[in-house]
């Protein structure tokens, strides 16, 4: 071994400080392990992967797979510079001559590693004839491993002057010569990149895989003794530290990206499994329109009614795309945790009957806030790690679904095969939070599935606009779809694809369908018919709703009545309550059968006690007949004679649910449509709707002009009163809305520009100073929401990020703290834990039960302790609420500890009451939190 590679090996990259026994991994070893797991990793990539890479630099599949691994490889090359080799002491296992070079070094500046690889990689690469730009984009690529990047300049202006003198310069020098020699590059012949520069795409592609094979690679055991192979024979090294690779991969769960079904089978045949599934309008044209289209990554946007099986549409679709373009999975994001919930359970199904005769089990990841409290996907959790073997349930594993716990810890999530979870999740790859790249590369190549993509405002949907965009960069496939989209929505998701509409656009429902730069839509031929609703106008005090809601059930029937505020919801449910006379049964009471039934949901419960009554609605409302395997429960015809369900906007965004008959506070109109869709959803139960034959959408300040029950009931806060004012106007006492054929129309009626209406002076006044202060409000999220994401594809290196660097060392590859830029635009919040204080001693219920016991916990909590406190949580906006979290801190310093639960705050209550900020807070059981104690 000559000086100069001696200068390179007796270099430490990491040492087992848990065995105490002097034992490291010299840089070089650890370089050629990444190298290798990203080797491993695309070796189980569908060929269409290979094929990006291939693109980014312009390269042959074989020559540019050799670079990638490599360049993922040189990711800790500034492992090699005097700050880092100072953060251990390896005196005694270094020559006197590397030992000496080792001890020049200027100790007062610490500089990361990643920022020092940012910094000297580019030399190295242009030595080989790789242009300037595109050298310090793959080392700002790499060496951003650790989550986030940093200026060029700004690194350049505070490096240890000591990492560029010459013997450094040498031992990098080596350490990117035995690399190359590693993975098969020759340095005489490595051809160099025939691009000018570096794209955005190609830079999320390349920084996603260094981290992602990081993270595997510094798994690694670190062995007694070094192996001197790296430095004699990388080449030899690289194909043993290979085998080291697949072995963790196949532990982790990383499977070969195959598709689902290699013959995609037609929809009747894909979801048999469906009791009395026929294919529907929508479902048949789409896959008739598949066919017609080139295999490359596809837009397509499906509008149509609610109940027409978008879902299984969209799934359909999906399965083809990933067989015929070569995507490697599937995401599917939705509004809420609550959708994500049932469309977990929903797409579970769906793949163990899909991937039947794949032979490898898929893997599916549940991502949002609450996946503790999912007791379906944390079963899944423990079946994968623990599978059984009992010949009695073999069929049932086989047609399983995994969840490998490795992919289920936060940002590693977005990884996986199949997710499904909410938007943010997926929006966090273009927000500037650690390790964005890594959820880009998660979502590269796959298809998205965005659905009720009507459901968000308008700095939302800016930044679904970004992501939009980097996925079609990324080449992924994007399936969006809506019941209800203002025609100014519709061509602001093409834009965001990059594609204009040919020719006229179909007659709604309809689908359109994008690849490169243009779109065509197709009319949905016919749809499922439903009964006309008629219109009926209402008053929009509590005691008129409540009355109404009373009235409309007492001769048999299922009543639903969808209020804009918790207030609001709590008030009308006192209302019912007090003037019923006779037994009220509620989620809290037992009774007989005939008696009137009452459900209050919203979104101000604990989460255990909203999820209580989410299961609730589902079973007496929901799909017949019910089955609840955890409770042993066969399935059963639940649905009640006599039922009123009021709630929030929580369950027309999160429920399927069927209704009788509907009262629901004024609107916008997509929205007001989307509750109508709930009625008479289920054609099974037609026989049961008792006086409700036909169905009606009471609408509560209908009555009279809304500007006053705007101020009184606070609408004005809840939804622009420019859409309000517009949709009383397209509303009107008897008048019949026939669904599908009435949708789209009146959405565009309101949206849209025209005036077609005849108001007073005053009313005309009011309209026009709501719609100033509405055209204000989406512009203003529209700035926001431009400027909270990284940039778009081709704008992303316009500007780097300021970042300060951090002193090095050997850190956890886990997020660290900071503020992250917001997915949602709405009030300041905080998530509190209702604590039940008797005596001196505290509980999370009030019926002291041992279980939920408080006081004598110390230490470290245990993950179900945690995920126990957290289903006592809810997350409040109140401002006195808000303050209180920056005066009070958990109760013991285990919950700070405790990733679930560390930014809980407790509130403690006696009697179940507290006083805050002169507020009384009341946690009552069938209301929820109420403010001020309940009349």
């Amino acid at each position: 071994m000559d000086r100069n590679e001696q200068l390179a090996w007796y270099l430490w990259a990491k040492s087992d400080r848990d065995t105490n026994d002097g034992r490291y991994l010299p840089v070089l070893t650890h370089l050629l392990d990444v190298a290798a797991c990203a080797w491993e990793i695309l070796e189980l990539e569908p060929p269409h992967t290979l094929e990006l890479f291939a693109q980014d630099y312009d390269l042959d599949v074989n020559t540019a797979r050799r670079w990638v691994c490599a360049l993922a490889g040189l990711h800790d090359l500034g492992k090699a510079s005097p700050t880092f080799q100072a953060l251990w002491d390896m005196t005694e296992k270094r020559p006197i001559s590397v030992e000496r070079l080792i001890s020049r070094q200027r100790k007062e500046k610490e500089v990361p590693h990643g920022q020092i690889t940012q910094l000297f990689l580019p030399q190295l690469l242009e030595c080989l004839d790789w242009t300037p730009s595109a050298a310090l984009r793959i080392a700002d690529a790499v060496g951003c491993h650790h989550g986030r990047r940093t200026d060029t300049q700004f690194v350049r202006n505070i490096v240890d002057d000591d990492s560029g003198n010459g013997d450094w310069d040498v031992a990098r020098s080596v350490l990117f010569e035995k690399i190359l020699l590693g993975v098969g590059l020759d340095l005489e012949s490595a051809p160099a990149s025939a691009r000018p520069d570096l794209s955005g795409a190609a830079f999320m592609r390349l920084a996603g895989l260094t981290s992602f094979a990081d993270w595997v690679g510094s798994s690694f055991e670190v062995p007694p003794q070094v192996d001197p192979l790296p430095i004699k024979n990388p080449a030899a090294y690289f194909d043993a530290a290979r085998a080291k690779a697949r072995a963790k991969l196949e532990e982790i769960g990383w499977t070969p990206r195959k598709p689902l079904q290699d013959v995609v089978q037609s929809p009747s045949d894909m979801f048999s499994y469906i009791s009395g599934f026929a294919p529907r309008a929508l479902q048949t044209q789409l896959a008739d329109l598949l066919p017609t289209l080139n295999a490359e990554p596809t837009f397509i946007l499906v509008e149509a009614p609610m109940g027409e099986g978008k879902t299984e549409a969209g799934l359909h679709a999906a399965t083809w795309l990933q067989s015929k373009v070569g995507h490697r999975g599937l995401y599917i994001a939705l509004p809420t945790m609550a959708t994500g919930n049932a469309m977990y359970t929903r797409f579970h199904t769906f793949l163990s009957h899909a991937a039947a005769e794949r032979g490898i089990e898929p893997d599916l990841q549940l991502l949002h806030g609450g996946t503790l409290l999912n007791k379906a996907y944390q079963d899944n959790i423990k079946r994968t790690k623990n599978p059984t073997n009992d010949p009695e349930t073999q069929t049932e594993e086989k047609l399983n679904v995994r969840a490998e716990s490795w992919f289920s810890v936060r940002k590693r999530a977005g990884l996986t095969e199949y997710g499904v979870g909410t938007v943010d999740q997926a929006l966090l790859g273009v927000l500037g939070v650690p390790h964005q790249f890594v959820r880009l590369w998660g979502l590269g190549n796959r298809v998205i599935l965005l659905d009720e993509i009507h459901a968000y405002d308008t700095y939302t949907s800016k930044l679904i606009h970004a992501l939009i965009a980097w996925l079609r960069a990324l080449g992924s496939s994007v399936i969006l779809m809506s019941a209800t989209l203002p025609e100014r929505t519709r061509r602001e998701l093409l834009t965001a694809w990059g594609a204009h509409e040919v020719g006229p656009t179909a007659d709604y429902p309809r689908l359109t369908a994008a690849q490169t730069n243009t779109a065509t839509s197709h009319h949905i031929a016919s749809s499922r018919p439903q009964t006309p609703i008629t219109v009926r106008a209402l008053g929009a005090s509590v005691d008129e709703v409540a009355q109404k809601a009373l009235e409309l059930a007492v001769n048999g029937g299922c009543v639903a009545v969808i209020v804009n505020t918790v207030q609001r919801a709590q008030n009308v449910f006192r209302a019912v309550r007090e003037r019923h006379a006779g037994n009220l049964k509620t989620i809290c009471q037992k009774g007989a059968k005939d008696d009137l039934c009452a459900i209050l949901f919203h979104a101000r419960y604990p989460a255990n006690a909203r999820e209580k009554r989410e299961k609730a609605v589902l079973k007496y409302l929901g799909p017949q007949p019910y089955e609840d395997k955890d409770a042993g429960m066969p399935p059963t015809d639940c649905r009640p004679r006599r039922l009123i369900l009021i709630a929030t906007q929580v369950a027309e965004q999160s429920l399927d649910f069927d209704a009788d008959v509907m009262i629901s506070d004024l609107a916008p109109m997509d929205l007001v449509l989307q509750r109508a869709g709930r009625l008479h959803r289920h054609k099974d139960n037609a026989e049961r709707r008792h006086a409700h034959q036909t169905p009606e959408l009471w609408i509560a300040g209908l009555k009279e002009w809304p500007a006053e029950a705007l101020e009184q009931h606070k609408w004005k806060y809840v939804y622009p009163p420019y859409l309000l004012f517009r949709s009383w106007l397209a509303l009107e006492e008897g008048q019949t809305i026939r669904l599908p054929d009435d949708l789209d129309r009146l959405v565009q009626r309101v949206y849209g520009e025209e005036i077609w209406y005849a108001v007073t002076p005053d009313q005309e006044a009011q309209i026009a100073k709501a719609k100033q202060k509405f055209l204000t409000k989406i512009g203003n999220e529209d700035k926001l929401g431009g400027m909270a994401h990284i940039g778009l594809p081709e704008q992303f290196f316009n500007e780097y990020p300021h970042v300060q660097p951090e002193p090095d060392g050997e850190p956890s590859h886990d997020d660290e703290a900071m503020d992250w830029p917001q997915t949602r635009l709405g009030e300041e919040s905080v998530r509190i834990v209702p604590v039940h204080q008797f005596d001196s001693s505290h509980y999370l219920d009030p019926k002291k039960d041992e279980k939920a016991y408080l006081g004598s916990r110390s230490g470290q909590l245990h993950k179900d302790q945690s995920a126990e406190i957290y289903k006592h949580s809810l997350r409040v906006s109140r401002r006195e609420m808000v303050k209180l979290a920056e005066q009070l801190a958990p109760p013991h310093k285990s919950w700070q500890e405790a990733a679930l639960i560390q930014d809980c705050i407790p509130v403690v209550l006696v009697g179940g009451k507290a006083t805050i900020g002169g507020l009384e807070v009341l946690l009552d059981e069938e209301l929820g939190l109420v403010y001020g104690a309940p009349s």
